[in-house]
């Protein structure tokens, strides 16, 4: 009785020329690897259940000079604001999950999460909402 050589990474059967055909070999092969393609789709699944936990949104609005909400698909845990078609600087605010963005200290937050997106209001001291700008957002749950 011959003992069956197999591949040294995944003990694949390997049939000799001068070997007798039994199925059994090609069939112990075949159960390798759909227990290895089993084992792929397993962690394919709990990479892609990691990677949609974590989404992310950028867009733009236009300021109005009042409110606007922003609505998404998700609840943000952090929204990054910023303006950068002033003269020369980059105006921005931050807001992140439990701490909206104020200015000075304002009773009224600039931006705010709320379920499902977020909220800018304006302020004529230190505006994320002025009807002369096109403002962009980057929002990550």
């Amino acid at each position: 009785d011959k003992t069956m050589q197999q591949t040294s990474k995944y003990q694949f059967n390997l049939i000799d020329s001068g070997d007798t055909f039994s199925p059994a070999p090609l069939n112990d092969n075949m159960e390798k690897v759909e227990a290895a393609l089993g084992e792929q789709a397993d962690q394919v699944a709990a990479l892609q259940t990691q990677i949609e936990a974590k989404r992310m949104a950028i867009g733009y609005y236009q300021g109005n000079n009042g409110t606007t909400n922003i609505a998404l698909d998700f609840t943000p845990t952090m929204v990054l604001i910023f303006n950068s078609t002033l003269g020369g600087g980059c105006l921005a605010g931050m807001a992140v999950t439990g701490r909206a963005f104020n200015y000075n200290s304002s009773t009224t937050p600039l931006i705010t999460i709320v379920q499902d997106g977020f909220t800018i209001k304006y302020n004529a001291n230190m505006s994320l909402n002025s009807s002369l700008s096109t403002y962009h957002y980057f929002a990550l749950q």
